[in-house]
C-alpha cells in the first residue's frame, strides 16, 4: 500500500475514526492508583479495553499485559517494524472549559481549529496530548 492508498482509506473511513476517537475521549480516564486487576481505576481500564475491542473489531491482533498495557498489532509481510505508542490516561480537567471535557463533542470550526479546513475538530480532554 502506497501513501496515496493510505490517504484514500482514512478519507474514506473519516466518518468511522472520529466517532471513536470521540467515544475514547468520552471516558473520563484519570488514573488513579487501585489494587487489583485495575491497576490505573475503572475509567483507565474501560479506555483501555474499549480501545482493545476497537482494534478487535478492525481485525488487528491485540495483547492486553494483564491491564498495565498492551498492543494492537497488523502484522505485515516486510522486514522491519513501525510503531505508534500512546496512551488513553488523562490529567483532571479543571475548570474553564467552554464544552464539556468528556463530551467528546464533534465540530466543524474554522476558527477554533486553525488550518483545518473541513475537517472535524473532536473537543475534550486528551485529544491534543497525542
Amino acid at each position: 500500500m502506497n501513501l496515496e492508498q493510505v490517504y484514500q482509506k482514512i478519507s474514506e473511513n473519516k466518518a468511522e475514526m472520529v466517532s471513536s476517537l470521540s467515544k475514547l475521549v468520552s471516558i473520563p480516564s484519570v488514573a488513579v492508583e487501585t489494587p487489583g486487576d485495575m491497576p490505573f481505576g475503572k475509567a483507565v481500564h474501560e479506555a483501555f479495553t474499549t480501545m482493545l475491542d476497537m482494534g478487535k473489531t478492525e481485525g488487528f491482533a491485540v495483547f492486553n499485559a494483564n491491564n498495565y498495557g498492551g498492543h494492537i498489532d497488523f502484522p505485515g509481510s516486510g522486514e522491519g517494524m513501525v510503531g505508534v505508542v500512546g496512551h488513553l490516561d488523562v490529567v483532571p480537567e479543571g475548570d474553564g472549559w467552554d464544552f464539556e471535557p468528556y463530551g467528546g463533542e464533534i465540530r466543524e470550526m474554522d476558527d477554533f481549529c486553525k488550518g483545518s479546513e473541513a475537517v472535524p475538530c473532536i473537543c475534550g480532554r486528551g485529544t491534543q496530548d497525542d
